[in-house]
């Protein structure tokens, strides 16, 4: 009959023991580098799911078009024009809009003056979007026609739908003969009043 030694035995218990823990203690670490990656992976992909909504958020723009319609004394368009007018803190100065007035009051020899200003502002809100795709939907809602020239308001707007705000100007063209003929008839009368004040009946 063999008889076990006492110390070898308990030498193998402890390394046994030992070899348990580091095995524990390796799994442990492999566990929690492991979590570690998995809440990386999570945080990023939510910044890229949040950044992929950035489009449906509202914005101020930076421009808008400013489509110039030239019309005739029918009010008959025969000519159309696009240019860009900067937006800074969500307005338009009206500086912009009477320089572009005057930059436009003159056409291919024939002289127009301003008639009417109308803005486009597109202010659907995101939880909307859907309904752009109604055929009822009323998108007079955001045209507006402007009292005279002033400072431009341009609401914010889902980005990906900046480019449907606009202004629009229509200048109607002048008879310039009519003008001239009028103002030399006001002079004609005005003269004329002045004689029969000095010289009553």
């Amino acid at each position: 009959m063999k008889i076990c030694n006492i110390d070898d035995t308990a030498d193998d218990i402890i390394d046994d023991t030992a070899d348990d823990t580091i095995d524990d203690t390796i799994d442990d670490t492999a566990d929690d580098t492991a979590d570690d990656t998995i809440d990386d992976t999570w945080i990023y992909e939510f910044n890229k799911l949040e950044k992929s909504y950035d489009e449906y958020y509202k914005n101020s723009p930076s421009s808008v078009d400013a489509i110039i319609f030239f019309m005739n004394q029918n009010n008959e368009i025969e000519r159309i024009r696009k240019e860009q007018l900067s937006v800074k803190n969500s307005i338009i100065d009206k500086s912009l809009i009477i320089n572009m007035i005057t930059q436009n009051k003159n056409l291919n020899k024939e002289t127009y003056k301003l008639h009417s200003i109308l803005k486009y502002n597109f202010t659907l809100e995101p939880t909307e979007v859907n309904s752009i795709f109604n055929t009822q939907n009323n998108h007079a809602e955001y045209l507006s026609l402007l009292n005279g020239i002033t400072d431009i308001v341009i609401h914010n707007t889902i980005y990906n739908f900046h480019d449907l705000n606009a202004v629009f100007i229509f200048m109607k063209k002048i008879n310039c003969k009519q003008n001239s003929y009028t103002k030399k008839n006001k002079i004609l009368i005005k003269k004329t009043r002045k004689r029969l004040k000095r010289n009553p009946a």
